[in-house]
């Protein structure tokens, strides 16, 4: 597998890890409308070890290039994400608005779990960009400005 450079965003950017251990899957596309990239990356796990113990970065991240298509992407990736969401489990889970300053967006979401807790996972949603993230790690006031960073700077 490996690590591909023309990603934006790799585990590796935030924590030490053996890129060996990682098993990953990435996409891009890019279109006259829009430029879309997703990737996932997760330490590889054996069995009846607690999942929750590896590092894992899962993102979206939508480049608009129309302002009238923003509302329709945003709403994709929400429903992206809910589309795991199990309605047994009653309302609960599901993105909530947070004042989140560090980010300098224009709206932040939190993803909070079954049980209402809120999770290291996030809508950032900037003027003509979009990221969904679900960062596996405690995330720090610098892994969210390194993450920014890269974000906003995408030409």
């Amino acid at each position: 597998m490996g690590r591909d450079n023309d990603f934006l965003l790799h585990i590796s950017d935030f924590r030490e890890v053996d890129e060996e251990e990682l098993r990953d899957h990435s996409r891009k596309n890019d279109s006259v409308f829009l430029f879309r990239e997703e990737e996932y990356q997760k330490e590889r796990w054996e069995e009846g070890e607690d999942i929750r113990a590896r590092k894992h970065l899962d993102y979206t991240f939508i480049m608009v290039k129309f302002p009238f298509l923003y509302d329709l992407c945003k709403g994709e990736v929400i429903e992206e994400k809910m589309q795991y969401v199990d309605v047994e489990f009653g309302d609960q889970s599901g993105y909530s608005k947070v004042n989140m300053p560090i980010w300098q967006a224009e709206e932040v979401y939190q993803y909070h779990n079954f049980d209402g807790e809120p999770e290291n996972e996030y809508l950032i949603c900037y003027s003509d960009r979009i990221l969904q993230i679900d960062i596996g790690w405690e995330v720090t006031d610098e892994d969210i400005a390194r993450i920014r960073e890269v974000i906003c700077n995408v030409k």
